[in-house]
């Protein structure tokens, strides 16, 4: 099957008292990369995981190409998520394994391949990001780029045809950002997977979005290209752009 197209209608997300989506509508273009900015905090980690199905929406529509998933059945969600990866913002690995077992881990489990199958195309995927002679060490002995791409490693062995990051570069120097932002790129060019990066870094962004959209109090108030944003007069955008982010306009917290 080919990427999905994405596109989410009128979604609303509240948590108690507290209204975090408001009526959001958003188009993610297929086998594209495309970034959801906005402020931390602002309810994109959110959107995300109503995404990947880990989040019900109160109200709204949730579609993936033609079929509608907002309330699908759990046996649904699970079969969309076979196609799915997701790289958390500390890669999620598990100290107690060796790279190579975190990263065949999910054809053990989803697929129950036998280790010998599933250790060759670990080898594969980490020898493609020079992981190669990592195999053995465990995670708290990597730096922070390293283990970054164990983690899109171990994502991309299941061949994804939808690919979400949750604020890749957050508590990275510029160097290593730098090495992650590469690394969308990468997955891009590889995989031809639908691409779908949340984060709040707007250079990162316009760097290498093929789309952007922006939420801001719980709506998208724009998307398009990166030049789209670029030219905008939309005061909140301009003062996202600007790094402004704790000015008279404000952001949901």
């Amino acid at each position: 099957m080919s990427a999905p197209a994405i596109t989410v209608r009128n979604l609303n997300k509240s948590f108690g008292s507290l209204p975090v989506l408001k009526g959001l509508d958003l188009n993610l273009a297929p086998s594209r990369i495309n970034f959801i900015i906005g402020q931390s905090g602002g309810g994109k980690s959110v959107l995300l995981k109503h995404l990947a199905g880990l989040l019900a929406p109160d109200q709204g529509e949730i579609w993936f190409d033609d079929r509608q998933m907002a309330g699908a059945a759990p046996a649904d969600w699970r079969a969309l998520r076979m196609r799915m990866a997701f790289l958390f913002q500390d890669g999620a690995l598990f100290d107690s394994l060796s790279v190579g077992r975190n990263v065949a881990f999910p054809l053990w489990v989803q697929q129950r391949a036998d280790w010998r199958a599933a250790g060759r195309k670990a080898r594969e995927r980490l020898e493609e990001l020079d992981l190669a002679g990592a195999w053995d060490a465990r995670p708290g002995e990597l730096s922070a780029g390293e283990r970054k791409r164990v983690a899109l490693a171990r994502a991309l062995i299941m061949e994804p045809e939808i690919l979400f990051f949750d604020e890749p570069t957050t508590g990275l120097d510029p160097l290593l950002s730098e090495q992650v932002d590469g690394l969308i790129g990468l997955t891009l060019a590889r995989t031809r997977a639908t691409v779908v990066v949340v984060s709040h870094d707007i250079a990162a962004a316009l760097a290498l979005a093929d789309q952007v959209a922006m939420i801001h109090s719980g709506r998208i108030i724009l998307e398009g290209s990166p030049e789209t944003f670029r030219r905008s007069g939309e005061p909140a955008v301009r003062q996202f752009l600007a790094g402004d982010s704790e000015g008279p306009l404000g952001f949901l917290d």
